[in-house]
């Protein structure tokens, strides 16, 4: 998700491995990635919007673990993310 101004977030992911907690900030003017907080719980395929009122972004749902049957979840939480402060909260 692009912050409006010279970074672009990544929040979660999947692969064979599982489901990943890191957000990821890549700034377009280094250009480097590195890891700059951590979700509550690992998430893909969550839709994400930036507030530029506040410069928070608000991530959706997502993908989770799958459950105890082998079925997957799907979150139905909303998650705040500030890069001021490094943290998302439920």
């Amino acid at each position: 998700m692009w912050d409006g101004a010279e970074s672009v977030y990544v929040f979660g992911g999947q692969d064979q491995a599982g489901y990943y907690v890191s957000v990821l900030k890549f700034d377009t003017q280094t250009p480097q990635v590195r890891q700059v907080a951590q979700l509550p719980s690992g998430r893909f395929s969550s839709p994400a919007v930036w507030d530029t009122s506040t410069s928070q972004a608000y991530i959706f749902g997502g993908a989770t673990p799958e459950d105890g049957d082998g079925a997957g979840c799907h979150a139905d939480d909303i998650l705040r993310f500030g890069p001021a402060d490094r943290k998302s909260v439920v």
